[in-house]
């Protein structure tokens, strides 16, 4: 079976030429790490107010624009685009609460939450 590590791709199997190529970035965090490669359940359980904001905001921006943009199935491309959108909203706001775990933005919630990351 497969398994994703993000540990795999930021250890030191790989040169610092193939991780520029691969657009990790090589900076050290700027927040405390709370957890360097969490379950997909654990970031979606962790989405802030901010984040259901843009989930809601893609999707109610992109149904009328479908709307206005989708003659003559109007009602299909508004559906379209709303599922689209939503799932826009969704990737970005994931996006969003995994920079929170991986400390590259603003995470002091989480850290009092969960604690700062500690390597073995």
């Amino acid at each position: 079976s497969f398994s994703f590590s993000f540990s795999f791709f930021v250890s030191g199997s790989r040169t610092v030429e193939e991780k520029k190529k691969m657009g990790f970035s090589l900076e050290e965090p700027s927040y405390p790490v709370v957890h360097p490669n969490p379950r997909p359940g654990k970031v979606l359980k962790n989405l802030n107010f901010t984040d259901l904001g843009w989930i809601a905001g893609f999707t109610l921006l992109s149904a009328p624009y479908m709307y206005m943009k989708g003659k003559p199935i109007r009602v299909a491309s508004m559906w379209y685009g709303g599922g689209i959108g939503f799932c826009a909203g969704v990737c970005f706001a994931y996006q969003n609460s995994f920079k929170r775990f991986a400390g590259v933005s603003e995470n002091a919630k989480l850290v009092k939450k969960y604690g700062e990351y500690k390597p073995e």
